[in-house]
C-alpha cells in the first residue's frame, strides 16, 4: 500500500481521508480507492454530480458530503450580483425558472441537497444561531415529494445538463 493511502490511518493521525473537488478530479477520486469519502457541490444548481460521480461513490460505500447546499443563496439578489461569488448561482436560478412547490427557497434548496441520494451529510455554513436552527427544521421535514424531485430534474435537464460544478 503506498505511504499516501495508508501512513496517516496507520499512524492514527486520521480515520478516513477524504477529497473535497469538482469534475475531473472527483471522478478520479471517487475511482482511485485512496477516500473514504468525498465533498462536493449538491445543489439545485450543481446537479451534475448526482448523475456521474456520486451513484458510483455510494457503490463503493464512500461518504459523501454535499458542500454549497443553498448554491450561494442566490434568491437573495433582485438583480444579477455581477464579480460576486453568486453569480453563477444567480443567472442558474433565473435560467431554471424553478416552481418552489410554495416551500421558501432555502428550503427546497436544503431538502434537496440534504436528501439527494447518496449524501450522508450537508455543510450549510452560517455564523447565525438562528439560521442553524432554521435549516435544521427544514432538513427534519425530510426529502422533498416526488413530484417536485421530478420537476426539478426535467428543468436541470432541459435547461442545464451542460453545467458544470463550480469550484
Amino acid at each position: 500500500m503506498s505511504p499516501v493511502r495508508c501512513c496517516a490511518r496507520e499512524q492514527g493521525k486520521i480515520g478516513i481521508a477524504a477529497y473535497s473537488g469538482e469534475n475531473e478530479a472527483l471522478l478520479w477520486a471517487v475511482g482511485s480507492g485512496l477516500f473514504g469519502g468525498v465533498e462536493c457541490s449538491v445543489n439545485l444548481f450543481d446537479a451534475n454530480g448526482l448523475r456521474s460521480p456520486l451513484p458510483a461513490a455510494a457503490q463503493l460505500g464512500l461518504g459523501v458530503i454535499a458542500r454549497r447546499p443553498l448554491g450561494n443563496a442566490p434568491w437573495r439578489f433582485a438583480q444579477q450580483p455581477e464579480g460576486h461569488y453568486a453569480e453563477t448561482y444567480w443567472q442558474r436560478l433565473h435560467t431554471l425558472a424553478l416552481d418552489t412547490a410554495g416551500l421558501p427557497w432555502n428550503e427546497l434548496a436544503l431538502r434537496y441537497a440534504a436528501h439527494a441520494a447518496g449524501v450522508g451529510s450537508a455543510i450549510a455554513g452560517t455564523a447565525s444561531l438562528a439560521h442553524l436552527q432554521h435549516n435544521a427544521a427544514c432538513v427534519a421535514r425530510g426529502p422533498l415529494p416526488a413530484d417536485v424531485l421530478a420537476a426539478i430534474a426535467a428543468r436541470q435537464q432541459a435547461v442545464g445538463r451542460h453545467w458544470r460544478g463550480e469550484i
